[in-house]
């Protein structure tokens, strides 16, 4: 039996596969939480058991798992895959230090997290109840990250590393009269990455609560909602705000007008290396008004308080901080054109190249400034896989984007349609920070599970994630 488009499943029954696949970015973070961020091992260790039970299922259940996967997305996933593995690869063998460890890291944890979705995928393929909620859990590797976070938040436990030498207050809340400092959640790697990935959840679960998930997934689903709009506030993430609104918007928009508007969210990634190639000044004139400064120690202070940096520190200001200065520092570095720019430097390729060494002086309450990134998601793509990978990226967001529109006759997918505003989301916001970067965290992690999850919707024999184009 087969799930028609638009058609929900009588029952929705819990799975130790969807258990795994939601809580691995939880498992994958967590002992960041205690200190324990540079632990490899015991990061590492987590996988064992997921591991284990992937090996059991090949075993037992091989003949069950062999597919033949169509179309373009065959061609996209696998070339995405492969520029972000050389991508790691080039930068591990470059650095032969703690950074490897968390590259080969990193690639075992979306490895066996991709290779548990596609089993798990291909194992319930004719039950349509046990799908819907491998889409649903697909969604909360996102979700229960910020769920964990603001949980842990609440009970008491804090962020033991030092990631930032300043604090800065909370305009949203100040509108509220309530005198506070933006919140560095437990295990989050910022508190701007947070923000955002606060605001994908929203735009996310928001959409699917709104068109109607099951029972059985809609108090998870109002749960994410309401932690992922605390999390915004707390870490003064308007931007992230005005994203997720925008991205749910789109997907409630009138028929005749929604096949235009989502593709918006990509039109707008690209407008700021436009408005930096065609029209600086309109850039300038975004970057005027107040922002609240941070508040440094004397003892930091005076450590950062460099002669280098004595003339050419920036103060923050404006709606777009010192992001134009990023990004024409960035496309400076890009000039002139070579060879080496069509395959990138490999990941954190802005460090590589010299950019991050730039911007030392513009971002001095950051404690790892050579990890800041160019604050555009193509931007650092060029910078990481180079204009050939950021060509296929763009590739793949486009068919992730017509893949998961309906049909303008068909009855929207809750789940699917969630995954489209995540999309939408990652695009949009993209336009400000690297959202597609892995350092990024969820967003990235995010991406590639939805792009696996609507790839392996189309093997052979096996059902659409929802309505399609």
């Amino acid at each position: 039996m087969q799930q028609t488009p638009g058609e929900r499943p009588a029952t929705i029954r819990l799975t130790i596969d969807s258990i795994l696949i939601a809580c691995s970015l939880v498992a994958w973070t967590l002992p960041a939480a205690f200190g324990m961020r540079l632990n490899w091992g015991l990061r590492t260790s987590v996988l064992v058991p997921v591991a284990v039970i992937l090996l059991s299922r090949l075993l037992l259940h091989r003949e069950r798992f062999t597919a033949a996967v169509r179309g373009r997305g065959r061609v996209l996933s696998a070339t995405f895959g492969a520029i972000w593995v050389i991508a790691f690869l080039r930068t591990a063998l470059r650095r032969l230090t703690i950074d490897t460890l968390y590259i080969i890291g990193y690639l075992a944890f979306l490895t066996t997290l991709l290779a548990l979705l596609w089993l798990a995928y291909r194992r319930y393929r004719d039950d349509p109840g046990g799908l819907l909620l491998l889409r649903f859990a697909a969604m909360m590797v996102a979700g229960s990250y910020v769920l964990a976070n603001v949980v842990a938040f609440a009970l008491g436990v804090r962020q033991p590393d030092l990631i930032y030498l300043a604090t800065y207050p909370t305009q949203m809340l100040s509108w509220l009269g309530v005198n506070s400092n933006r919140t560095l959640f437990p295990f989050a790697d910022g508190i701007n990455a947070f923000g955002i990935i606060s605001g994908m959840t929203l735009a996310a679960f928001a959409t699917a609560a709104a068109l109607g998930v099951p029972r059985g997934l809609r108090w998870l689903a109002g749960t994410v909602v309401v932690c992922s709009l605390i999390a915004m506030i707390m870490t003064d993430s308007r931007g992230a705000l005005v994203y997720s609104a925008v991205a749910f918007l789109i997907g409630f928009a009138p028929r005749a007008t929604r096949g235009t508007l989502r593709w918006l969210p990509l039109a707008a990634s690209f407008v700021p290396i436009a408005l930096i190639l065609t029209w600086p000044q309109a850039l300038s004139r975004l970057s005027v008004g107040a922002r609240p400064g941070g508040v440094m120690s004397e003892v930091q202070r005076s450590a950062l308080e460099l002669e280098l940096c004595a003339e050419s520190t920036v103060t923050a200001s404006g709606a777009l901080s010192n992001r134009p200065i990023v990004w024409e520092t960035a496309i400076d570095a890009l000039r002139p054109p070579k060879l080496l720019h069509l395959v990138g430097y490999g990941f954190r390729g802005q460090e590589i190249a010299g950019v991050s060494e730039k911007l030392s002086c513009v971002f001095l309450s950051y404690v790892h400034k050579r990890l800041v990134s160019t604050h555009n998601i193509w931007l650092q793509a060029v910078f990481d896989v180079g204009y050939i990978g950021a060509a296929v990226m763009v590739g793949l967001a486009i068919f992730l984007v017509r893949r998961l529109s309906p049909q303008k006759s068909a009855r929207r997918e809750p789940v699917s349609a969630g995954m489209l505003s995540a999309i939408q989301y990652i695009l949009l916001a993209g336009a400000l920070e690297a959202t597609l970067s892995p350092d990024f965290g969820a967003t990235f992690v995010l991406f590639v599970v939805i792009a696996t999850t609507v790839i392996a919707a189309n093997v052979d024999g096996a059902p659409t994630p929802g309505p399609r184009e």
